[in-house]
């Protein structure tokens, strides 16, 4: 007996249903190009190196202000004795000329033919200094000779040539710099007070720099000022990568100067005494007495050698009569 096969049956599956992909995102991500990461970087080297500065001055400035004090003190204190000291021993070494040229003068000339031994002005001093009257004294041969040979070196009484000036190209650029600077920071454009006093303390180290004729001040300042213009962001990037080159080789000299300088006050051997007042008090004392007794000591040089003089004179005036 033959069965009918069963009829087929369908079965159908059930599929998981596929998740519906999310929708893709296309985010714009801004390449730095390598110029524009080495300017980044620049700006901070720039700013590390400003701050060196502003360290390395706020380090000198309480030793410059001690030893200017100790220096106004000491000028006060004993400038005037070592300017006495200094005087005295200059008329000692003319009175000792005067008779080395008398002496001279008798050995060379004992008939006294050559003519006067002093000038009118030397004769006009040496009767001050004797309280003797002068005028007779001078040959009048001697007085035409002089009088002519005033005129002959009348230029050595010419007023000084005026003050060298710089080629064209430079007097050029230094206006053109100066104008540059006084557009950039001119106080009109301040946009508030506190602005306005930078720009006048900016403008007086310009006008200072100008009344100086320093080309290299005005320069310098208009190159670490560059960026305060108000077209500097349109510049390309190159052209700011190589201004921030130049600023930091510049800031770099700079902080080398303020180092050299801050060594070389500390260094100093006079550098306790302007940080110690009770200790230059002392040393200005000892000083002072040191100068006096010199002081002193010269005083009696003088009035011995005038008196040389006195009888060296009196002496020539005898040979001659």
């Amino acid at each position: 007996m033959i069965r009918d096969a069963p009829a087929p049956t369908h079965v159908r599956r059930r599929t998981a249903a596929k998740p519906h992909a999310a929708p893709s995102i296309c985010a714009l991500v801004q390449v730095v190009s390598a110029e524009e990461a080495e300017y980044a970087s620049l700006l901070i080297d720039l700013d590390v190196r400003r701050q060196r500065v502003t360290d390395l001055e706020a380090e000198i400035a309480p030793l410059l202000n001690a030893f200017e004090t100790f220096e106004r003190t000491y000028d006060a204190r004993i400038g005037p004795v070592q300017r006495e000291l200094r005087e005295i021993e200059q008329k000692i070494a003319e009175f000792e000329a005067k008779i080395a040229r008398i002496h001279a003068r008798m050995v060379a000339d004992p008939d006294g033919l050559l003519g006067d031994l002093f000038s009118r002005e030397e004769l006009a001093e040496i009767g001050d200094l004797f309280g003797i009257d002068t005028s007779e004294w001078h040959d009048e041969e001697q007085a035409r000779f002089e009088h002519q040979r005033f005129y002959q070196h009348a230029e050595d009484f010419a007023p000084p040539p005026p003050r060298r000036r710089f080629s064209e190209a430079i007097e050029i650029e230094m206006r053109a710099l100066y104008h540059t600077l006084a557009r950039r920071f001119h106080p009109d454009l301040a946009r508030d007070e506190q602005d306005r006093e930078r720009r006048q303390s900016f403008m007086r180290r310009v006008n200072a720099a100008w009344q100086e004729r320093d080309l290299q001040t005005l320069r310098d300042l208009c190159h670490q000022t560059e960026r305060d213009q108000p077209e500097w962001r349109q510049r390309s990037v190159h052209e700011q990568v190589v201004w921030a080159r130049d600023e930091r080789s510049r800031l770099d000299q700079t902080v080398a100067r303020l180092v050299a300088k801050l060594q070389h006050l500390r260094a100093s051997s006079t550098l306790p005494l302007w940080t110690n007042p009770a200790l230059a008090e002392t040393v200005i004392i000892r000083r002072l007495a040191h100068f006096t007794a010199e002081l002193d000591i010269a005083k009696m040089r003088l009035a011995t050698v005038q008196d040389a003089f006195r009888k060296a004179l009196a002496s020539f005036a005898l040979d001659v009569a």
